[in-house]
């Protein structure tokens, strides 16, 4: 098995605590490649200060790979959205060399750049960037609550001929999954790069935002797709779920911890036959969650 780790700095890359929270990681873990933008949201991918980002990124190291994210656009937004998506690309093709995709729309639009009869503009630019499938593309249940089911060994469900057939349609480079279960089954994984998020899954998303909804009039609150301030970036939920693992929603997310996958340790990151598992290559995509909560207390101490 080939392995390594990603920082995932998707849904936090603008707040004011993104440089010690990639100080401390870089102090307990190693990575060479970064994934920006968002899985979420698409107000947030439109609104972030990539300039800014870039020069953060710059201030750390100026060698890592980064691995462009794009949401699912809603309707008012798919325009501009593209727009951007190409503007990125032709400013910054010298660091962005993937673009994971959450949904079939976008993926097939993007397709359009790697045909030979393509009329989109930069297309040169844009047929050298890697496609990847995102995490929204994986529908498995999730809820660690009900716990017979979550402690069975996970085969994930989107494993099939259809996946494969789409893989080899759209080139697709890697496809992201979460761990929904304690114990993940790879044996019948695709032939593609397979990354995992971690150390924590998300359990819900919605197009409705708590955090967008707080300065709005009573009649304008708890909306789909409303216009924002990123307010997101300046707060972080906490709920008291259980005891056994922390839960946490950041904009229009829910994510709870589930550690079945250790980023120190390779040998035993994947609790899996090694037989089956010989030409897997794997990518641990951490999210830092737990070190951005610790800065935050540690400012308001």
């Amino acid at each position: 098995m080939k392995a390594e780790t990603c920082l995932n700095l998707c849904e936090i890359e603008e707040y004011s605590a993104i440089y010690p929270v990639i100080s401390n990681v870089k102090e307990k873990i190693i990575f060479d490649r970064i994934y920006v933008g968002s899985y979420f949201c698409d107000e947030l991918f439109l609104n972030t200060n990539y300039h800014h980002l870039k020069t953060l990124l710059d201030k750390i190291s100026n060698s890592y790979k980064v691995t462009l994210v794009i949401p699912i656009f809603c309707q008012k937004n798919l325009k501009k959205g593209k727009e951007l998506l190409i503007r990125l690309i032709e400013t910054y093709h010298h660091m962005i060399d993937e673009i994971t995709v959450n949904d079939y729309g976008i993926l097939r639009w993007l397709s359009c750049f790697n045909s030979n009869h393509s009329e989109q503009p930069y297309t040169a630019y844009m047929k050298n960037i890697k496609i990847n499938m995102g995490r929204l593309f994986f529908k498995d249940y999730r809820d660690p609550r009900y716990e017979k089911y979550f402690e069975r060994n996970w085969k994930p469900k989107s494993f099939t001929e259809y996946l494969e057939t789409s893989i080899q349609e759209y080139q697709i480079n890697e496809i992201e999954i979460d761990v929904t279960h304690m114990l993940i089954d790879l044996s019948e994984v695709p032939d593609c790069i397979i990354g995992i998020h971690t150390p924590y899954t998300y359990m819900t998303t919605g197009k409705i935002c708590e955090f967008a909804s707080m300065f709005q009039p009573v009649q304008k609150k708890l909306r789909p797709n409303i216009d924002c301030s990123k307010e997101c970036l300046k707060s972080v939920i906490e709920y008291e779920v259980d005891q056994e693992r922390k839960w946490f929603r950041i904009g229009r997310t829910i994510y709870f911890e589930n550690n079945c996958i250790k980023i120190s340790n390779y040998d035993d990151s994947i609790k899996n036959d090694e037989q089956n598992m010989t030409e897997i290559s794997v990518r641990l995509i951490y999210f830092p969650i737990n070190e951005l909560i610790s800065y935050i207390k540690g400012e308001n101490e």
